[in-house]
């Protein structure tokens, strides 16, 4: 399955989108220069190194930290991450809506499993609209997603490990869009000879 995806920088966003909008987006970030740091593809099955044992731990945070972030697939690869990260309009809503206008968390019939109080959610959410001014949107929650991970790892395991300084998005506007975006995360390993990501292929 080919999926059209737009390239961004933090500085540089989809014209006329505002990222802070409920919906859901598929994010793929890689690391520097494609380096394999975390892991390697065998039989069809990624096997995790230390490093990415901590891209996992820390994606899966994302949904603690964030109150309007909901996460449902969620593949480390070798060399990049593939996630679906959702945002709700509130931290509890309705499971009946539609996936389109992400209304619910219907799409990863799952919670978050946020165990972070809503008094504490409300004064993170302060705190960080008061320092960064694009606060709760989907690249301020990749921008400290990749920073969270590249201290833990550099201060603990690695000092040469870094992310490229971008990462792709598309924007998820159907439900059988979602549907096939979930089933290629999932499907990643078994046709990673095949993925653009893979270092025989060339740099897109």
């Amino acid at each position: 399955m080919a999926h059209r995806r737009r390239y961004h920088s933090d500085s540089v966003r989809r014209s006329g989108w505002d990222y802070r909008q409920s919906a859901w987006y598929f994010i793929t970030i890689c690391t520097d220069r494609r380096l394999p740091y975390f892991g390697e593809v065998r039989n069809g099955i990624m096997g995790l190194s230390p490093t990415g044992c901590v891209a996992l731990r820390y994606w899966e945070n994302i949904a603690e930290l964030n109150e309007r972030a909901v996460l449902d697939a969620f593949i480390v690869m070798p060399n990049h991450i593939h996630g679906l990260l959702g945002l709700v309009p509130k931290p509890n809503v309705n499971d009946s809506q539609e996936v389109g206008s992400l209304e619910s968390n219907d799409p990863t019939s799952k919670t978050n499993g946020s165990t972070t109080s809503e008094s504490t959610n409300r004064e993170t959410s302060a705190h960080m609209s008061r320092i960064s001014p694009d606060a709760g949107s989907v690249s301020a929650i990749v921008r400290s997603y990749k920073t969270a991970v590249t201290k833990r790892v550099r201060g603990t395991l690695r000092t040469d490990f870094g992310w490229q300084s971008r990462f792709h998005d598309h924007i998820v506007r159907t439900r059988q869009a979602f549907d096939n975006i979930r089933q290629y995360i999932q499907s990643n390993p078994a046709r990673w000879l095949q993925d653009q990501f893979h270092p025989s292929k060339a740099e897109s």
